[in-house]
């Protein structure tokens, strides 16, 4: 009976609790985006109720009063918070956007009328980042004024940037830029490169939705460490890599982890920055692939065996996410369980929450029809399926981010005829 007179009490109070803490949530979901917190709605009603019930019942032992409380706050806030589960497993917090090229080469009119097509087309997160072949300053005002308008930045960081460059191997037909080895990068000439860059983010209010440290890594394209000689069309794996007996293995090896020592002087940057520490910071897109041979050029890393190296190295400690690209099959007769096997089986079983999640920073498929109105059916259809596919990967835990390749390219583009074209939109739709 005494235990029963004081749940009365305590649950007359109730009431007036919800209330409070009702006006409390209102005014917070006013400042903040309910979808980026719902998952955590009902652990903070909890608290607050069984927290008003602990100060009611201070100096008291009843367990079973207190069990009966963490019962009510349960039954009473799953209903406030049933309309909000679809948001949290909506937004998993997946990242959607679009890479966009070219940005640096492009004058104030020109970056001005882009944003405004990606604004208009419900883009609010681009992919973009420094080239040595065009001037830093207008990719700054490009990012700055694409986030002033409501939207953010994948960046794309070079690893060698403020290196020394004394090994930098010649282009290699068709792609026209020379190529620094990541053995030349420097972690102190990195810092000074970086720290200004990071420093004109902070002072001009942007925080960057994250910050990509390379790109393709594991390819000739973009490290130099591949040299011209490196012609036995190999695809080398984790084995390889750590086999101290295969001198191209292990030179490539060397590469790898100069990146992770420059990566650990970018995050320690980040860590410290004003605006941007909480920023997640994504390793390299690599590039898939298996072990054996290659039609490239040049040898490459299996995608895979490289960040499997990365990780045996630390890279754990220093990235938030795992980058990958992924340029599927255009095959319209692919199931979405197909697709699931396939992305899991190139990358996705590393990653999960109890790893680091992937971030698709580039995957599309090509439409070679340069028609207007464009025929984009196949494509439509595969898109389609890739989405539901991505739902399913992030609904594990795996996928934290994906960014559709490209804008306007030629052959991947989804902005056509100037407009969105429907695979586009499937492309950018909210996960």
């Amino acid at each position: 009976m005494i235990a029963s007179r004081r749940l009365s009490r305590i649950l007359g109070q109730v009431p007036h609790r919800i209330e409070r803490f009702g006006r409390k949530a209102r005014a917070c979901s006013e400042a903040v985006p309910i979808r980026s917190y719902a998952g955590s709605t009902l652990e903070v009603a909890q608290r607050a109720v069984i927290m008003s019930a602990q100060n009611l019942l201070q100096n008291q032992r009843e367990a079973t009063v207190r069990k009966v409380i963490f019962m009510i706050a349960n039954v009473l806030f799953g209903a406030v918070t049933a309309h909000a589960a679809p948001a949290t497993a909506r937004a998993a917090n997946v990242v959607v956007g679009v890479n966009v090229a070219g940005v640096q080469r492009m004058n104030q009119q020109q970056q001005d009328a882009l944003i405004e097509k990606l604004r208009a087309a419900g883009v609010n997160t681009v992919r973009t980042g420094v080239s040595s072949l065009a001037p830093a300053e207008s990719l700054i005002n490009f990012v700055t004024n694409a986030y002033q308008r409501g939207i953010g930045t994948i960046f794309i960081v070079n690893p060698t940037e403020g290196g020394t460059g004394l090994h930098t191997r010649p282009a290699i037909p068709p792609h026209n830029w020379p190529q620094p080895p990541m053995s030349d990068a420097d972690p102190d000439g990195f810092g000074r490169w970086f720290s200004a860059l990071l420093g004109r983010f902070d002072a001009s209010g942007v925080r960057l939705t994250a910050i990509e440290f390379g790109n393709e890594i594991n390819n000739s394209q973009f490290n130099g460490d591949f040299t011209l000689d490196m012609t036995s069309h190999r695809v080398l794996g984790i084995s390889d890599l750590n086999n101290p007996k295969d001198p191209e293995a292990q030179k490539l090896a060397a590469g790898l982890r100069a990146y992770l020592k420059v990566l650990a002087a970018l995050k320690d940057m980040r860590d410290h920055s004003r605006l941007n520490a909480k920023t997640p910071i994504v390793s390299a897109g690599l590039v898939g692939g298996f072990p054996g041979k290659s039609g490239g050029a040049l040898d490459a890393v299996a995608g895979f065996d490289a960040l499997l190296f990365l990780r045996q190295n630390g890279i754990d400690k220093l990235v938030d996410g795992y980058g990958i690209h992924s340029y599927p099959s255009l095959n319209p007769n692919r199931t979405t369980a197909y697709r699931v096997n396939e992305l899991d089986n190139e990358f996705f079983k590393a990653c999960g929450r109890s790893t680091k999640p992937c971030w698709v920073t580039e995957w599309g498929f090509t439409s070679n029809d340069n028609n207007c109105p464009l025929k984009d059916d196949t494509r439509t259809k595969v898109v389609s399926v890739m989405i539901q596919t991505f739902k399913i990967l992030a609904s594990q835990g795996k996928l934290a981010n994906t960014t559709y390749f490209s804008w306007d390219d030629p052959s991947y583009g989804i902005f056509r005829c100037g407009a969105l074209t429907d695979a586009g939109k499937l492309a950018l739709s909210p996960m």
